[in-house]
């Protein structure tokens, strides 16, 4: 995908590792992001809200919100399927 002139999106599959609570969050960021459970449970951290998504559950939000992926506790193992959108990347 990297190689398509005027995209808006990019996806990535990501393995995702135990982030303790006060990790730093990605910076926040103009654009949209999607992201699917395909193995494993995952915690999002987004601004001051947790959710909790499993295997096959999906979530879609706001770039600008300081954010965080986290397996659940350390050890665990997850991976998502994530398409982020940036207007003009």
């Amino acid at each position: 995908a990297r190689q398509k002139s005027d995209r808006n999106m990019d996806p990535a599959i990501i393995d995702v590792e135990f982030a303790p609570a006060d990790s730093p969050k990605f910076p926040s960021r103009e654009g949209e992001e999607f992201v699917y459970v395909l193995e494993g449970d995952v915690e999002l951290r987004y601004g001051k809200e947790n959710y909790r998504l499993r295997q096959g559950d999906s979530i879609y939000f706001d770039s600008c919100v300081p954010h965080t992926l986290s397996t659940l506790a350390e050890g665990d193992k997850a991976r998502v399927l994530a398409i982020t959108y940036v207007p003009g990347i």
